[in-house]
């Protein structure tokens, strides 16, 4: 079964990471792995039944320009592709694709002005 067209994933990049990752831990119970970035590191949060919830990132680094909210990722066949539809219907590119990662990302306003970000394994 294809995951085309789900959220496939959840993050939210901050100025402080680490208070944050503690703020969603207290509050929601949730631990944490380090996922390091070289200089410093991310996280990767885990419900209590150890089950991947998401992500909280540093404004730092390739994610310096991310908004400092919850953006969802959704799994599409061709980024660039999705990328041309979206600008021709309105929608703007906010983060460019990272071309130094294994997976292809990036983040768009729709024409709405909300975020979502595009995920391409």
């Amino acid at each position: 079964m294809s995951d085309i067209g789900k959220i496939v994933w959840t993050d939210v990049t901050v100025k402080n990471a680490d208070a944050n990752r503690d703020f969603y831990k207290e509050v929601f119970n949730w631990t944490f792995e380090e996922v390091s970035m070289g200089d410093y590191s991310d996280y990767t949060m885990k419900n209590e039944n150890g089950d991947v919830i998401g992500g909280i990132c540093h404004k730092d680094g390739p994610n310096k320009d991310f908004p400092s909210q919850w953006i969802n990722y959704i799994k599409v066949n061709s980024i660039n592709d999705s990328l041309k539809k979206a600008e021709k219907l309105g929608g703007k590119i906010i983060i460019p694709v990272n071309p130094d990662s294994s997976y292809k990302m990036a983040v768009i306003e729709d024409v709405a002005g909300a975020y979502i970000g595009l995920f391409e394994e």
